[in-house]
């Protein structure tokens, strides 16, 4: 698999991702997440979209590890800029 796209409202455990190592990209769009940080695991993912009515979702730190992650959209206002920060100088990170 090597996108995932999750919407309207469905309710998603993330913990399966970690299996997911091909996942290139992942969108999450009005969903319910749970045990996001194990995103961690999806080494080629490389651009990631999370848009404002998905929730569950507090912490960035689990993309900031992942070595090809090349891009990063979320809705304006959704993070703190704190968890905005600190990502890799190359990623670019976009707010809608």
């Amino acid at each position: 698999m090597q996108n995932m796209n999750a919407k309207d409202g469905t309710a998603v455990d993330m913990a399966f991702a970690k299996s997911l190592v091909n996942l290139k990209v992942l969108t999450l769009n009005e969903s319910a997440i749970s045990n996001f940080d194990a995103v961690a695991g999806c080494v080629k993912l490389q651009r990631v979209s999370i848009d404002a009515k998905t929730t569950g979702i507090t912490s960035l730190a689990a993309l900031k590890k992942l070595p090809d992650l090349k891009q990063v959209t979320v809705s304006r206002g959704a993070f703190p800029d704190a968890e905005l920060a600190g990502f890799d100088v190359k990623i670019k990170i976009n707010q809608r």
